[in-house]
């Protein structure tokens, strides 16, 4: 359901409907016009419907222009139909911001600088809508970026490896042998199955020395290369 809020004090004989956005075939975008002329026809004369599309998209916006024959038309459209149910969707219906094309014409107040400025406004409006989409974006990354950079400040300040890229027969002597050089050696926790090992040092210093040496490092003869991280 769209929401809206009634504008007070706004003269005009149009009314506008939220409708659900929705793809739009030619055949059912004429559908939904007749299905509105006969709903608002009933308490008025209409003599024009307009249905909000996309730029971007051949999707409805969720909005319908009903312009109606006389004001009382519409005052009778707007009590009357508010909360009806249209195409699985309650409308929610309100006096439109300005009046209609249509309405000037008859009035005998339009030019063609209306119409221009009114695309112009569209148009400026969208690109700030886009211009949202991409500054929203660039936030997230740029927040994506400060949490990596975060975690790995704190990972960085860890006393434990994991090591990553073991062969599968590797065991606990092998892995012993590997580690036997590396100062404030503590502790290890080996998974020959997933082939990777956990291990402790009693600083963190110590992990950085054994991280620039265990990291990349060729551990069998085809070639295998250790893949070693900080982890919490």
């Amino acid at each position: 359901m769209m929401q809206t809020q009634l504008v007070p004090n706004v003269i005009t004989n149009n009314i506008a409907g939220g409708l659900n956005g929705i793809d739009t075939t030619k055949q059912l975008f004429q559908e939904m016009k007749i299905s509105l002329f006969h709903l608002f026809s009933q308490v008025g004369e209409v003599i024009e419907i307009n249905l909000r599309t996309s730029n971007q998209s051949n999707k409805l916006r969720g909005q319908a222009f009903i312009v109606f024959r006389e004001q009382d038309m519409a005052d009778r459209g707007l009590q009357e139909l508010r909360g009806f149910t249209l195409f699985g969707k309650q409308m929610e219906i309100q006096y439109a911001k300005s009046q209609s094309d249509t309405t000037l014409k008859n009035k005998g107040q339009y030019d063609d600088s209306i119409r221009l400025n009114r695309r112009q406004k569209r148009k400026a409006k969208d690109d700030l809508k886009r211009m949202d989409k991409r500054e929203k974006l660039l936030l997230t990354e740029q927040s994506l970026k400060q949490q990596l950079n975060l975690k790995e400040q704190i990972l960085k300040q860890s006393n434990s490896l994991l090591l990553e890229n073991l062969p599968q027969n590797y065991n606990q002597l092998l892995l012993q042998e590997l580690l036997k050089n590396y100062p404030g050696l503590q502790e290890y926790q080996l998974d020959a199955q997933k082939g990777r090992a956990v291990v402790n040092f009693h600083t963190s210093n110590d992990a950085k020395v054994a991280l620039s040496g265990l990291n990349k490092y060729q551990i069998d003869h085809e070639g295998r290369e250790l893949k070693a991280s900080f982890t919490a």
